[in-house]
């Protein structure tokens, strides 16, 4: 069955209009029941449907007269023109007024599409509207021409057809608004879809004859069964100048392109800014929400040049002091919150969560916050995105749900300042992660940071049974993790997370506030390879985690082939009891600013071999005698092939090797020989 979709204004202002999808479908959309009394009669074949609306909590005008309610909606002509007059259609048939119905809730700027789902819901038990071509619904504001009154605003603001159309305190605006609201929808007949003659941005397109329902975009009308369906944030009324609020255009795209498989959101280059907050209880609580995409199947959602500008501006109150914490409602809006969706792509953003304008009280916590955030998604990809300066992590994945995400990529992406982690992996399986940084975190100005402030953390909450699939099959590949203000990686739960590998990475962390440990990689299974450490004095690697409870979920944990650039001998921290930890083949350098009174301790491991080992003169502690335990090996069971070289070659200048008891050790190089002491225990 073919469709032909017309818009009647050539700048229309709302997307209210309810496109019934055929005969045979409509009484699908039709639900529950509220009585209705008509208005108005039907006379020449009825082309159109008014459904006059009441909401909740909101008293609306008394109900006048049909002539006189169709006057102001359709202003343009005499007193009593009706819809289909005021229209300008083809001459045959007229339009039907129903109503009041109460809708039992009121709608806000986001609800557009719930609005319209109400009111059809609430006429189907009274109005035959398959008999119809057309649908138009009113809000209870709308019927009494006052713009200023919640709901009417607030549904002009949520158009996908908004465009320029701005709100005025004139009752004649109001009505011209009104009367723009109008769609026809055309069942069967014609091959083609009409074009409007005032504007040829509105167009409209054939659905397949096995997809009918039409999808109106507000520049264009496209079929649902179209292989891609490529819609503008703009055309749901967003400006993207950096100064108007594009909150409402933004949640009605998302709504929109959730409900096209296959579609497309295009954000076009400008800042897109989101003016308000969340406030999620207490006398003040709003009814602001995060940007969410529901339920989204194969979209792609792009905006290369584009920026989501996210209120920052504004204080973290201590609402519930629960001891030395407190928790704040008050919490910033997350642009793309994912949920139960899969196969799509974000792709181009740069998000913006200025937090670096926020402030708190004393030990306010972060909060549910990010520039992105998943739960319970599939197969997706997060490409060309630079998020920052958001309250608690730049991207979090894999949402504290039972069900967990599984499938992600990112690729090129920037987290950067702020103030919890740039990534979180909650409960994630299989995620590849690729030429991708993470920097600064907990860098944010005068808010601070919250713990524990890494650049990555993989802290899944459950596994299975808890848990439909366990935290693991995790790859980062050439990706940098530099000066934050805690970790620069950590993952500490080898009984929860199955397995992590970081390849041909870049680990930086040499500022003195940064945290001791840089980087603590311990799921079950592990593999570090190919990766460049730059450590600083007080910073270090741990090969193996410090609580001993942990240590019998380790299978093996791998480095190999890295290069740990270190400032004292402290920059690697071995086991604290015996561990399934391999250090094979890779370059450590200690090249110390002052003299170095530390020891390089490797302790408890399974092998140390084919690694080299330089250490600097330049941290020696003496112009004579030997600087004691330059390494001290203890319970490793095999130590071969290394070699350890200095630049010392003064003499009597010695660098210590000390080997403890019941460990194999071969193959031993030295350079130069005259400056090394290589000790073994003797019992």
């Amino acid at each position: 069955m073919n469709l032909r979709v017309r818009w009647f204004s050539a700048a229309p202002a709302l997307l209210l209009a309810a496109l019934l999808q055929s005969q045979e479908t409509a009484s699908e959309l039709l639900r529950s029941s509220v009585p209705a009394a008509p208005w108005g009669d039907s006379a020449g074949g009825p082309r159109a449907a008014v459904l006059v609306v009441a909401f909740l909590g909101i008293t609306p005008p008394p109900l006048s007269p049909a002539a006189s309610h169709a006057s102001r909606a359709f202003p343009s002509g005499s007193q009593g023109q009706r819809p289909q007059e005021h229209a300008r259609t083809a001459p045959e048939g007229d339009s039907d007024i129903f109503g009041r119905f109460n809708l039992g809730a009121a709608y806000g700027c986001d609800e557009s599409y719930e609005l319209r789902d109400a009111a059809i819901a609430a006429a189907e038990p009274q109005v035959d509207l398959t008999r119809y071509k057309g649908l138009l619904v009113f809000p209870p504001d709308c019927a009494s021409a006052d713009l200023r009154s919640p709901g009417w605003a607030a549904l002009i603001s949520a158009s996908p057809c908004a465009r320029d159309c701005v709100p005025s305190d004139s009752a004649r605006d109001a009505s011209d608004v009104c009367g723009a609201a109008m769609v026809s929808v055309e069942v069967g007949g014609g091959a083609a879809a009409a074009t409007d003659s005032e504007s040829d941005q509105y167009q409209a397109a054939l659905a397949a004859p096995s997809t009918p329902a039409a999808i109106v975009t507000g520049e264009k009308t496209t079929s649902q069964s179209a292989v891609s369906t490529t819609v503008s944030v703009r055309q749901f009324g967003a400006k993207g100048n950096g100064i108007a609020d594009d909150y409402s255009a933004m949640k009605a795209a998302a709504e929109y392109i959730c409900k096209v498989p296959s579609g497309t959101l295009v954000y076009p280059p400008g800042v897109y800014r989101i003016r308000r907050y969340r406030i999620l209880s207490g006398p003040r609580r709003n009814d602001v929400a995060n940007i969410r995409y529901n339920g989204c199947n194969a979209v792609r959602i792009v905006g290369p040049g584009a920026k989501i500008d996210v209120a920052g501006s504004f204080h973290r109150s201590a609402d519930v002091v629960q001891g030395p914490y407190a928790i704040s409602y008050s919490v910033g809006v997350i642009p793309f919150e994912m949920l139960n969706s899969s196969n799509f792509t974000i792709a181009g953003f740069e998000l913006d969560g200025n937090v670096d304008e926020m402030t708190r009280d004393p030990g306010v916590i972060e909060g549910g916050n990010a520039g992105i955030l998943t739960t319970n998604c599939k197969n997706y990809s997060i490409e060309d995105v630079n998020v920052h300066h958001f309250h608690t992590d730049g991207i979090t994945l894999g949402g504290n749900s039972t069900i967990g995400d599984q499938g992600a990529l990112l690729k090129n992406v920037t987290a950067a300042s702020n103030a919890r982690q740039g990534l979180s992996i909650v409960q994630l399986r299989t995620a590849t992660i690729l030429d991708s940084r993470f920097l600064s975190t907990g860098k944010t100005g005068g808010y601070g940071y919250h713990e524990p402030a890494a650049g990555v953390d993989v802290e899944p909450q459950r596994i299975p049974p808890a848990e439909d699939v366990r935290t693991g099959l995790l790859s980062f590949e050439r990706c940098r993790f530099e000066e934050n203000r805690g970790p620069q990686f950590i993952s500490t739960w080898p009984d929860r997370v199955e397995t992590i590998s970081v390849k041909d990475s870049y680990v930086k962390a040499t500022l003195p506030d940064a945290s001791p440990v840089a980087f603590l990689s311990v799921p079950a299974n592990g593999v570090v390879s190919g990766t460049t450490f730059d450590l600083g004095l007080r910073n270090s690697v741990a090969l193996a985690p410090v609580k001993k409870d942990l240590y019998p979920h380790i299978v093996k944990l791998t480095y190999t082939g890295n290069t740990f650039n270190l400032q004292n001998k402290q920059g690697i921290a071995a086991a604290v009891e015996q561990a399934p930890v391999d250090f094979l083949a890779n370059s450590v350098r200690v090249v110390s600013s002052a003299q170095d009174t530390s020891i390089l301790g490797l302790y408890y491991l399974d092998r140390v071999e084919a690694n080299t080992f330089f250490f600097a003169g330049s941290g020696y502690l003496g112009a004579t005698g030997s600087e004691p335990w330059a390494i001290v090996y203890a319970k490793v069971k095999s130590i071969q092939r290394n070699v350890y070289s200095t630049d010392l070659s003064g003499s009597r200048q010695y660098k210590t090797v000390y080997y403890g008891s019941g460990m194999t050790v071969a193959g031993e190089t030295f350079q130069p020989v005259a400056n090394f002491v290589p000790l073994k225990y003797v019992q």
